[in-house]
């Protein structure tokens, strides 16, 4: 072979391996094309994240958007805690329906029959007292209920009905330890097809500023019902 064509082939050769190290090596960008723009400098250097001609380091734009983008969406704990925040107020009224407590007694009357109804619950500062009563042969119920604590909002009088319901004009009162009567006698001539409610107050004062308090026991005394008829009041105490 003569010296030429391997002089030849020994060029092609290098110039092959050349290229392909060539194709295989990444572009320095730290050395800038002279006609490129110092514009164009400081964009190529915000995209891939190299220092511009000032010297300042840019971020990718991509991750900018994806910064702003993350910020304004509410984080994973946040949501959690709005989570969290709305259970507990829900179990904090579940809490409040399963702790009620309703206790049912049978009262010793002197006259008539009465059964109490207390409901109560501890998430809750009013209680209601229910005295379902049914009168004696003459008319009447007497009776004294146990221990009530607490400040008296309303009584709420209701009648039966049917063949069980009072004469017209039937009355009741609601005396304390003292001897007043907490209704200030607007429980007198209650009428059969009306249920009526009485806002306790002490006399000489508001309804506002005057709640009657009580402390003890009540003295229940219904009158002129009729024969074996009956009716309930409701008394509402806030603790």
């Amino acid at each position: 072979m003569k010296r030429d064509e391997i002089e030849r082939r020994r060029e092609a050769w290098r110039d092959r391996v050349m290229g392909a190290k060539k194709a295989t090596e990444k572009p320095d960008k730290t050395k800038r094309d002279p006609q490129m723009t110092q514009r164009d400098a400081d964009e190529e250097g915000g995209r891939d994240g190299t220092t511009d001609a000032h010297g300042c380091t840019q971020i990718e734009n991509g991750q900018d958007s994806q910064d702003e983008s993350s910020a304004k969406k509410p984080g994973k704990v946040a949501k959690w805690l709005k989570g969290a925040g709305l259970v507990l107020v829900a179990l904090w009224v579940l809490a409040g329906v399963a702790g009620a407590q309703s206790t049912v007694q049978t009262l010793d009357c002197t006259s008539g029959t009465c059964v109490q109804t207390t409901l109560r619950s501890p998430s809750s500062e009013i209680s209601r007292v229910t005295l379902d009563w049914a009168s004696d042969a003459s008319g009447n119920v007497t009776v004294t209920t146990p221990y009530l604590f607490g400040e008296l909002l309303r009584v709420v009088l209701k009648s039966d009905e049917g063949a069980t319901s009072p004469t017209t004009g039937w009355d009741v009162t609601l005396k304390d330890e003292d001897g007043l009567d907490v209704l200030s006698a607007r429980g007198a001539n209650q009428v059969t097809t009306t249920t009526a409610q009485v806002t306790p107050y002490i006399p000489g004062t508001t309804t506002a500023g005057g709640r009657w308090p009580v402390a003890g026991t009540l003295a229940v005394a219904v009158t002129n019902a009729g024969n074996a008829r009956g009716g309930t009041m409701r008394l509402y105490f806030k603790r």
